[in-house]
């Protein structure tokens, strides 16, 4: 089995977390001068957008070596159980003495607060007028699939960040 064909076979998560476990040591002793530690906050897998918080493993690591180089909002809202998490993007501190550049977080477009439907006109920087073909979610979590002229053809974005007008 190869990268997440694991849960996709349904194996169980007890297996799961046990080979997450061996993996995240196995991956750290590997890097030889520096590992950055990366985590998505919105992920799309066969089609369907998921949240996913930061491993839990990232927590075992004694933070005297880590250095947080980016934080922003995680993807949900904090309930009055839980605290509000934070994205994490760790690195080994560089002996350089040199910072490096932290990408800038994606602009809301505002698309998410538009009204959308199938049939609707959508305006996008890139790729010209598409017709709205399915909208799915709403809020921050709606995914509009838009039409696009050829060569584009159907494209699957998050309405929150897409560059995109109502026409």
């Amino acid at each position: 089995m190869r990268g997440n064909s694991q849960a996709r076979c349904g194996v169980g998560e007890n297996l799961e977390i046990i080979s997450k476990g061996y993996l995240s040591p196995f991956g750290i002793t590997r890097a030889e001068q520096q590992l950055i530690i990366t985590c998505a906050q919105t992920r799309t897998l066969f089609g369907r957008s998921s949240f996913n918080s930061p491993s839990r493993f990232i927590q075992e690591i004694d933070s005297a070596i880590l250095e947080e180089i980016a934080s922003t909002s995680f993807g949900y809202q904090a309930t009055s159980r839980e605290p509000r998490r934070q994205s994490s993007g760790y690195r080994k501190p560089m002996n350089t003495g040199t910072k490096l550049k932290t990408t800038t977080n994606y602009k809301e477009s505002g698309g998410d607060k538009v009204t959308w439907a199938a049939g609707d006109k959508a305006s996008h920087k890139k790729w010209g007028i598409g017709t709205v073909v399915s909208v799915k979610g709403e809020g921050e979590g709606m995914e509009l699939d838009i039409a696009f002229p050829s060569p584009t053809g159907i494209k699957r974005l998050l309405a929150k960040f897409a560059p995109i007008e109502k026409v």
